[in-house]
């Protein structure tokens, strides 16, 4: 009886495990379809690949890629081959600007004869600019340590700048006859900005720019067209010119309120002008930060303002609004800014810049080599009120005694 039963349930247990592996078998089959439907029936699955961020070496926003004038030209090649990588600006010290050389031994790099030696040399030692000068207060060239394999790896650090090309040279240490080399120029380098908008000169080093704000709408504002003035560096092997782009954006100082007043009227308990479009709750800066500096100017007048940039009043408290400033008083502008001043005269928290700054200005000065960007605030350090006078009228033609 006792065999019986154990036949039986070893029976079961060959059931179960079989129907357990059939189960496994249909729910893999499942999941893989539900993971890959799109591979079944010859179909190819599409993957989404994150973009490179250097892929575009000339992109501004990579500014580790212009890091300064050393400029690698494209390598000669016998028998071992050279990338260069520009050092990260962090890591760069006391350096001028830095790039990572990597040599490759061919035919096998992984050989324990595949050593390298590197030395550099002015391309024309003999030439009046590098006459009497020792490189190695130009360029020094660092191996990555003393191992085969880490002599193939070398930093060249370019201490400043130099006048006459630099030939960078890497040896095989098995055969001298294995060679390649790089010529290393260095570019020339914008080394100061200045720009003005009329008699308007940007202010780059505080990041604060005062400007008087004509306030009636028949006055002659200050301000015109973008006047740039770019000094460059007098030393370099080749020519490095640059372009130059303008955006204006929202205060960064504040959260979009220009000349902050607060008291008791029929709109609310507080005001001041603002930059934006849309909501308080949805701000649209575009108008703002698309504006065209270079064919416009800036002008710094209310009106101008209103006009070009979209200024307008916003009311807030129990009945906020916002009102646009088409038709705008002079005092109005006056009372708001006079308001503020005794509001803010002595805030300790911001300062009082803080309310009167109306909108930033982003400066981008970019070339193959170098990316510079200068930044400033205008503010409304006073206000003018004057037309331009064109004729005077009396109120009777004639008068007789």
């Amino acid at each position: 009886m006792a065999k019986k039963e154990s036949a039986w349930i070893c029976a079961m247990k060959v059931i179960l495990t079989i129907l357990l592996a059939a189960v496994l078998a249909f729910g893999g089959a499942v999941g893989g379809w539900f993971a890959h439907k799109d591979n079944w029936f010859g179909l190819t699955e599409k993957t989404e690949k994150p973009e490179d961020p250097k892929k575009d070496p000339d992109d501004p926003a990579h500014e580790d890629e212009k890091n300064g004038g050393l400029k690698m030209s494209e390598p000669t090649e016998n028998g071992i081959a050279l990338m260069a990588a520009a050092v990260p600006i962090a890591q760069l010290g006391d350096a001028d600007s830095a790039q990572t050389i990597t040599a490759t031994v061919k035919p096998n790099n992984e050989g324990d004869n595949s050593g390298v030696a590197w030395s550099a040399a002015w391309k024309n030692p003999a030439s009046e600019w590098a006459t009497g000068k020792d490189l190695k207060e130009y360029l020094t060239l660092t191996p990555q340590g003393e191992s085969v394999q880490e002599s193939k790896v070398v930093t060249a650090r370019c201490l400043q700048a130099f006048g006459e090309q630099i030939i960078i040279t890497v040896t095989s240490s098995d055969n001298p006859e294995v060679t390649a080399e790089v010529t290393a120029d260095y570019a020339r380098k914008v080394t100061d900005v200045s720009l003005s908008f009329g008699d308007v000169v940007c202010d780059f080093d505080s990041g604060k720019t005062n400007v008087i704000v004509e306030v009636n709408p028949e006055g002659t504002p200050k301000g015109g067209t973008p006047q740039f003035s770019l000094s460059y560096g007098e030393t370099y092997t080749v020519e490095n010119p640059a372009e130059t782009s303008l955006k204006l954006e929202e205060a960064k100082n504040s959260y979009g309120a220009f000349l902050q007043r607060i008291d008791y009227n029929s709109r609310g308990t507080e005001s001041y002008f603002i930059f934006y479009g849309g909501t308080s709750e949805n701000k649209d800066y575009t108008k703002l930060n698309t504006f065209n500096l270079k064919q416009n100017g800036l002008y710094f007048g209310i009106k101008w303002f209103v006009q070009n940039l979209g200024m307008r009043k916003y009311y807030g408290g129990y009945n906020s609004t916002i009102i646009d400033l088409d038709d705008y008083s002079p005092l109005d502008v006056t009372n708001q800014y006079n308001a503020c001043i005794d509001l803010h005269s002595e805030d300790e928290q911001f300062g009082l810049d803080y309310w009167r700054t109306m909108f930033d200005l982003t400066v981008t000065i970019e070339s193959s080599y170098q990316h510079i960007t200068k930044k400033t605030s205008f503010i409304m350090s006073g206000y003018t009120n004057q037309s331009t006078v064109s004729g005077v009228e009396t109120d009777k033609p004639s008068i007789t005694f």
